[in-house]
C-alpha cells in the first residue's frame, strides 16, 4: 500500500470531498488523501472504516446468500448499488482489486440463543480483504497464509495476532455450523432505492 488512502466516495459528492481536503485522482477516478496529512473529522464520511477481519460465518452461508435468496436482476442491482455507495472503494482499505474492483460483503448479526443470523448490512470489500472477511473459506482454498498477509498489511498488526483472531474465528464457525440458522433477510426491504455506506 503506497502513502494515499482512497476514500469511499459516491461520484455525485465528489466535490464536497475535495471541498473537505481531498485530492481527486483521474487516472483512478478516485478521491484520495496522504496518510497523515488530512483533517480525519472533515473527511469522516468517506474514510474506509469497516474492519479487516475474519467473519465466523457458519458453513451454511457459503453458498446459501443474499445472492440465492434474490433474482439474478435483484442482485446486480443490489451489487451496482453498494459499489456506488462507496464510490468504487474497498471500505476496509480503500483499495481496489487487481481484476475487478470490489464486491458485496454480507454484514450479518448472530443470536446463537434463537438461531437467527440477520442481515444488517451491505458493503463493498476488495477481493483481498473479503478473502479475510471469508477465512473459513480461503482456508478450504489453500489462500489462508495469503488472506493473513493481507490482513496484517491493512491493520498493521503481527502475524500471530491475526492468526489467533483467524483461528478464534473459525473455530465459532465451526460451533455455528453445529446447528440450523433462520436467516433474516428483512434489512433487504429497507433498500429503497439504494445500501446506505456505513459511516
Amino acid at each position: 500500500m503506497n502513502g494515499r488512502i482512497y476514500l469511499c466516495v459516491p461520484f455525485e459528492e465528489r466535490r464536497q470531498a475535495t471541498q473537505a481536503g481531498a485530492s481527486y485522482d483521474p487516472g483512478s477516478l478516485s478521491c484520495y488523501v496522504e496518510k497523515g496529512r488530512f483533517d480525519a473529522e472533515r473527511l469522516k464520511p468517506w474514510l474506509p472504516t469497516f474492519d479487516v477481519r475474519p467473519d465466523p460465518l457458519p458453513g451454511s452461508s457459503w453458498y446459501d446468500n443474499v445472492r440465492s435468496a434474490v433474482s439474478q436482476d435483484e442482485w446486480r442491482r443490489l451489487k451496482k448499488a453498494t459499489y456506488e455507495c462507496y464510490g468504487h472503494r474497498c471500505a476496509c482499505c480503500g483499495d481496489r482489486g487487481p481484476e475487478w474492483p470490489v464486491e458485496c460483503h454480507e454484514v450479518f448479526s448472530f443470536d446463537d440463543r434463537r438461531g437467527v443470523q440477520r442481515l444488517e448490512h451491505l458493503v463493498a470489500l476488495c477481493p483481498p480483504c473479503h478473502e479475510v472477511n471469508h477465512i473459513g473459506l480461503a482456508s478450504t482454498r489453500g489462500r489462508f497464509d495469503v488472506a493473513i498477509s493481507h490482513m496484517m498489511a491493512v491493520t498493521g498488526r503481527s502475524r500471530n495476532s491475526c492468526r489467533r483472531e483467524a483461528v478464534e474465528s473459525m473455530k465459532l464457525a465451526n460451533v455455528r455450523s453445529r446447528r440450523k440458522w433462520t436467516v433474516d433477510l428483512s434489512y433487504l426491504k429497507t433498500l429503497a432505492p439504494a445500501p446506505p455506506a456505513i459511516r
